[in-house]
């Protein structure tokens, strides 16, 4: 749920323009804001010509039963569906704006995968109860199953899971579920376990020993690994688009374990990833990585797959970008042994393999595409001893350059890039497969200003070696996507003051068209100023950094208003970035738009913490990296010093509540399913009854409380940093938020009943069925819980600014 967290967190600083203010509104309705549509998840795919695309539109959370075990870490619903895809309704478009539907109405669907000739589109769906492939006929708006055989659920949102089409256009190729295969849930991997005792007993036994060197080993260390390969194993099949027909290429216990797949430009040849697993050690935890192999398409399930690479780091997407075929022929750009390599299958057997990256130094393993003729790929050098510039997805290392590596031979060819200016984000392809080139001589990319953090799409000219700005968006820009004739590309663009919408452009983005109108529920949602300041904090180490603290006023406040506040944050993480780039400031933790535009602003921190694995005072360094950002903003005449409550969720509930213990600078606080007892049954406690494997044992001494080492080397900075345990120093209002299915619900539980014991003013709300997030809680629960903290703020805070009304513009002058 933290990797989960942290993912939503890691975006780049902003400064925004200010929104247009409005001196009378009326408040945003609890049900407009928990009815938002959105395609954040998943790009537009575009039909091979061009004319059409399709999305998934999610709505968060979804109008029907979710039907998942109240174990989360499942992640895949009891008829086979993976949580990812509830709420998830398919929908197609024009590119020219002229039509947007759903491909099935009132059922879930996902994954489209368009036919060559692009009259077809393939997709999952269980609106026949189970999941099943779906296929709808553009020509006659129309959708049918294909036959009885059960689609294999990928687990959590990983691309590139979609049906891949024979080029004939008269089949597919797809993942089922295994004849037999059980869902993967914890409680049935702890049946396995179970062992029974003498007369009958029922008992799980675990059991450490010690070896030679003293260390404790585990006999039960693989249970995550064996969970992976249960949600997102499967065999691969090809499945007649006429008769639902289905033959079986690849088995599930095939060496190696197969999960994601992929044809040759041919379609002789099937490629597959293995079911990732784990190597290495890091401080965030194990390196996931995964096998490589290839295997005849017109093969039987019995001949053994050839493996091409063994351990290839797996980049964030998974699966998408561990290596890629060419766009033409069936050559194969692949890693092994961190270095760069091509496979020629144009032969009726594999061909002779060959080292494309030369004298290049390690490269990027996120970045391989091959350009629009074939005859080269893209790849990023790593420079890792840089200080700063483009992260790159492999370790802690930094792009360094980009190269143009010739198929045939011949030495790397340099792709221009002013890194002082720009932060790379990514190169435009045609659907996530190979580069978009509306000329052979020309790249396009997308960046950030360094200076302005603007979102910027760039033109390479290869021959001249220049580059010129196509597009520039203050908010956010993604879900880009290409079509295979090169002149069309779908973005998702989103603001302070502009909802999230797919818009098309033409290849030079002189035009622009608006594709969907996702949430018109929100067209005239009110508004209010928003500002940055730069302010300078200390850091863990006694050093000084300057960061960007950032605030949106209600509607018609100003500077010298004085608003009352709330501030959120999470730790490490720039909120200021996300919150001013999000419509409305966005919803992590709360819908941000419904406390503006009822007349509290809403603060976003960027609050530093130290390195993970190294002994840390977390506390006492968060709060002291928050409370200048705080009172710069309160010094500026933005908000009220006197009328301030925090917020955050997750980790940063647990900080939070930790803040609290530190300061009592604010009126109210309102932690959201945060861990508060960080010495107690988390850091033990099993991920289930399977094995005595326990994420929180990690997580603890390696990552985000920077304990450094295991409790006992030093358990006064474990009690220190438990909110839990300085609860006698907490003397501020206090509004917990939790979910029943969170895994916090005792902390939360014991946090209360520490505060109450100690006559503290707090409250503990409990929302049944609903899990780590209140904006994806049900609608009743999620609608209440904003209640709640509304109706805790009024009392703590006092009322919120009114523009029409002199008596709540200031209750101080500070």
């Amino acid at each position: 749920m933290f990797i989960r967290l942290i993912g939503l967190f890691c975006l780049a600083s902003i400064a925004a323009a200010p929104a247009q203010a409005s001196s009378a509104h009326a408040p945003v309705p609890f049900e407009a804001m928990f009815s938002k549509a959105e395609t954040h998840l998943t790009p537009a795919v575009m039909s091979p010509d061009g004319a059409y695309f399709a999305v998934e539109v999610v709505r968060t959370p979804p109008d029907h039963d979710v039907g998942v075990a109240s174990n989360k870490a499942d992640w895949i619903a009891e008829n086979g569906k993976p949580i990812h895809a509830v709420g998830a309704s398919l929908h197609v478009g024009r590119l020219d704006g002229a039509s947007f539907k759903p491909v099935l109405q009132d059922a879930d669907s996902w994954r489209p995968s368009w036919s060559p000739d692009g009259s077809k589109l393939a997709f999952y769906s269980d609106a026949a109860g189970a999941v099943h492939l779906w296929v709808y006929d553009v020509q006659t708006d129309k959708s049918r199953r294909i036959g009885d055989a059960l689609i294999k659920g990928r687990a959590l949102s990983w691309l590139g899971a979609h049906a891949r089409w024979a080029a004939d256009g008269k089949s597919v190729y797809v993942t089922l579920k295994p004849e037999g295969q059980t869902l993967p849930r914890l409680s049935e991997a702890a049946a396995q376990q179970k062992k029974h005792g003498a007369d009958g007993a029922s008992v799980f036994v675990f059991r450490a020993d010690t070896d030679a060197a003293g260390n404790a080993a585990d006999d039960n260390s693989n249970t995550m690994e064996a969970h992976f390969r249960w949600t997102n194993n499967a065999d691969l099949v090809e499945v007649e688009i006429a008769t639902g027909a289905v033959r079986k290429i690849v088995r599930h216990d095939a060496a190696p374990p197969p999960s994601v797949m992929r044809l040759s430009p041919s379609g002789r040849w099937l490629s597959y990833l293995s079911v990732f697993y784990f190597s290495g050690d890091t401080d965030e935890g194990y390196s996931p990585v995964f096998d490589l192999a290839v295997v005849p398409a017109d093969s039987s399930e019995k001949r053994a797959p050839t493996v091409l690479s063994e351990g290839i780091d797996a980049p964030a997407p998974y699966y998408t970008n561990a290596y890629r075929w060419g766009p033409s022929d069936d050559r194969i750009a692949f890693f092994r042994d961190d270095q760069l390599w091509m496979q020629d299958f144009r032969g009726r057997r594999p061909g002779k393999v060959k080292r494309l990256d030369g004298d290049l130094g390690p490269l990027v393993q996120s970045v391989i595409l091959f350009t629009r003729k074939g005859d080269a790929v893209l790849a990023a050098e790593l420079d890792e001893d840089a200080p700063g510039g483009n992260v790159g997805m492999k370790g802690n290392g930094r792009i360094r350059a980009f190269h143009l590596l010739p198929v045939d031979g011949g030495a790397p060819k340099p792709v221009p890039f002013d890194f002082d200016r720009w932060n790379y984000v990514e190169f435009l392809t045609v659907n996530d497969e190979l580069l978009w080139q509306p000329t052979d001589d020309a790249l396009t990319v997308h960046a950030r200003d360094r200076k302005t953090e603007e979102n910027v799409l760039l033109r390479i000219d290869l021959r001249r070696g220049k580059e010129r700005e196509l597009l520039r968006w203050s908010g956010h820009v993604s879900n880009l996507a290409g079509d295979e004739s090169h002149q069309n590309v779908i973005a998702l663009l989103e603001s302070l003051d502009t909802p999230p919408d797919l818009y098309g452009f033409n290849a030079d983005f002189t035009n622009k068209t608006r594709l969907t109108n996702l949430n018109p529920q929100l067209s005239d949602a009110p508004l209010g100023q928003s500002v940055i300041i730069p302010v300078t904090v200390p850091t863990h180490d006694g050093t000084l950094q300057e960061v960007n603290v950032g605030v949106i006023l209600p509607p018609g406040a100003k500077k010298g208003d004085r608003v009352p506040a709330v501030v959120t944050f999470y730790p490490g993480k720039d909120l200021t970035a996300l919150g001013l780039k999000n419509f409305m400031g966005g919803e992590v933790g709360l819908p941000w738009g419904l406390l503006t535009s009822r007349g509290y602003a809403v603060v976003f921190a960027h609050v530093l913490a130290g390195p993970g694995g190294t002994k840390g005072t977390i506390l006492k360094d968060l709060t002291d990296s928050l409370l200048p950002q705080v009172y710069a903003m309160a010094h500026s005449g933005y908000v009220d010093i006197n009328r301030l409550a925090l917020t955050g969720v997750s980790f940063g509930g647990y900080s939070t509540a930790g803040i609290a213990s530190r300061t009592n600078l604010f009126r109210a606080v309102i932690p959201q399913n945060g861990p508060y007892d960080i010495s107690g049954g988390g850091y033990g406690a099993f991920i289930g009854l399977s094995s005595s494997e326990t994420f929180w044992q990690r997580w603890l001494e390696r990552s985000q409380p920077r304990i450094g080492d295991h409790p006992w080397a030093d358990l006064r900075r474990v009690i220190d940093a438990s909110p839990y345990y300085q609860a006698d120093k907490i003397l501020t209002p206090m509004l917990i938020l939790q979910g029943e299915d969170d895994y916090f619900l005792q902390d939360a539980q014991k946090m209360y009943t520490a505060l109450s014991r100690l006559g503290r003013t707090v409250e503990l709300a409990v929302y049944e069925g609903s899990g780590h997030g209140l904006p994806a809680w049900p609608d009743a629960n999620a609608i209440d819980g904003a209640r709640r903290v509304l109706r805790f703020l009024d009392e703590h805070l006092g009322p919120g600014f009114d523009a029409n009304d002199d008596t709540l513009k200031r209750s101080s002058d500070y």
